[in-house]
């Protein structure tokens, strides 16, 4: 293989590649009003907008710290007293970063510090692994014994050392406990639960039971909760809802969980994580906020999509073509066939069938010339034993005239002999063809096991080496033909 089709190979592996990876073009289209340049918004971000009512309740009974940056950040998780760490409902990509979780580690583990997180995607997975040995799966929760037209949406018990008390909760996604002594459940949907995948691509674990939505755990007086769903902290905080007669509001749930974290401890400061959102750009001039819209496009779909457009039209020209074209269709379809064979074998089968038993070239002396019959035999195509005998051939050939020319065989010609005939440049290839053709010769008996380096391809291989044996011979006055004249010398296949 040539090293440009192999470079065309990786090109066409590389390009398969990208199209069915699970990688996508991502890309933001902004739009807003006119003036100067851009900066970030000053209100807080759609996350936290929603949580207003709920900030409003805490700063009534605990002391709120908003963090709305990373440095910010550490310095009130690094604080004194008791501290609990609140992340509401984090953006897609928007993670904890290497050192935030390091110092929420370090805290929560020697006990002074404590901590509410709730998201349903997968965006901090590495840090509730390492940490917690929890992970959120990402898919959605479907509980068929829901009250609501939307199964992914359902209420379940909490079992938190609260009593009869019950949660609300709009697409939660399943806790995988791979530790259960590290954390518990403390609230599951019905054992008449599945899942459904948020890529359609992907199949979930459809297998009915139930689902773990919330868990909880403690180490050295340090407390924890994680909840698969932000809807409880944010759009659903004012809900109140009834079932079996019993009505319930998800303020409590909230509130049982904030005090469970903090041991009701109202000395305890809040720290809101206001740093894992996707903040919205405004005008810096003072205009109406820019709107950003963030665009995902898969390639493969996209790639698929583009093949079936192709293809439907295609197909439709082609039918109705076959359609007009009435009783030539069979005129059309060998053509077409004759056509196509013509364009693959002028691309890639341009050498001619042959026999293995046709008559080789031969070697004389006083012509200097590339024979035809070299020509012809260099462009037929045969299998790899005829090349490896011929070779072999070849350097029986060329030993028989090293001893006639020099007096000594392949194997022991000096290189000032060959000098001293062929120039210095061409002895020290001469010298490379003999051993290069002695290997093979060995090869051909069964002397040797392996061609250090390997052939790859046997006819381009022949072809350099026939080459260069022939600028030998040129040099020293003979060259390989097909005539049949005196001082010649036979080189010929040998048959197995």
């Amino acid at each position: 293989m040539r090293f440009r089709r192999f470079l065309g190979l990786l090109w066409l592996v590389a390009l398969i590649a990208i199209l069915y990876s699970p990688s996508a073009l991502q890309f933001n289209i902004s739009a807003g009003g006119g003036g100067g340049g851009t900066s970030r918004a000053a209100t807080p971000p759609s996350g936290l907008e929603t949580m207003s009512p709920l900030i409003r309740d805490l700063q009534s009974s605990y002391h709120v710290v908003i963090a709305n940056s990373t440095e910010s950040l550490m310095t009130d998780l690094n604080g004194t007293g008791n501290v609990a760490y609140l992340l509401i409902g984090p953006d897609q990509g928007m993670n904890i970063t290497r050192e935030e979780a390091a110092m929420i580690s370090r805290r929560y583990q020697n006990g002074t510090l404590s901590l509410l997180l709730s998201e349903g995607n997968t965006t901090n997975n590495s840090f509730l692994k390492s940490l917690f040995h929890v992970e959120v799966k990402g898919d959605a929760i479907r509980d068929f014994t829901s009250y609501y037209t939307d199964d992914r949406v359902f209420t379940a018990q909490v079992n938190l050392g609260t009593g009869n008390l019950r949660a609300f909760f709009d697409v939660g996604s399943p806790i995988i406990l791979e530790n259960s002594t590290s954390m518990w459940p403390i609230v599951s949907s019905s054992s008449k639960s599945s899942e459904v995948s948020s890529d359609p691509s992907l199949r979930a674990n459809e297998t009915w039971g139930p689902r773990v939505v919330a868990v909880a755990g403690e180490t050295n007086g340090s407390r924890a909760i994680i909840v698969s769903d932000s809807a409880p902290f944010t759009t659903a905080y004012n809900m109140t809802f009834t079932e079996h007669n019993v009505t319930f509001t998800e303020k409590a749930f909230v509130n049982s969980t904030i005090n469970w974290v903090t041991t009701f401890n109202v000395n305890t400061t809040l720290v809101l994580d206001n740093t894992h959102f996707i903040v919205p750009v405004t005008n810096g001039g003072g205009g109406s906020p820019s709107i950003s819209i963030p665009i995902r496009l898969p390639i493969g779909r996209l790639f698929a999509l583009g093949l079936e457009i192709w293809l439907s039209i295609s197909n439709r020209y082609y039918s109705g073509f076959l359609r007009e074209a009435g009783p030539f269709t069979i005129v059309l379809v060998l053509l077409t066939t004759w056509s196509t064979y013509g364009l693959l074998t002028r691309k890639y089968g341009y050498e001619r069938r042959g026999k293995d038993d046709e008559p080789l070239p031969i070697i004389e002396k006083t012509v200097v010339a590339e024979s035809k019959a070299r020509m012809d035999f260099l462009a037929t195509s045969r299998t790899k034993g005829f090349y490896v005998a011929t070779l072999a051939q070849l350097y029986e050939v060329l030993n028989d005239i090293l001893v006639k020319e020099f007096g000594s065989d392949a194997s022991s010609i000096q290189h000032e002999q060959l000098a001293s005939r062929l120039g210095e440049k061409q002895a020290k290839d001469a010298e490379r063809v003999f051993k290069r053709l002695s290997k093979i010769s060995q090869y051909a008996q069964g002397k040797r096991r392996l061609l250090l380096p390997p052939v790859f391809r046997w006819k381009p291989t022949t072809r350099k080496l026939t080459g260069k044996a022939e600028n030998i011979l040129n040099t020293l006055g003979l060259t390989m033909t097909g005539a049949v004249e005196k001082k010649q010398v036979e080189y010929r296949l040998r048959r197995n």
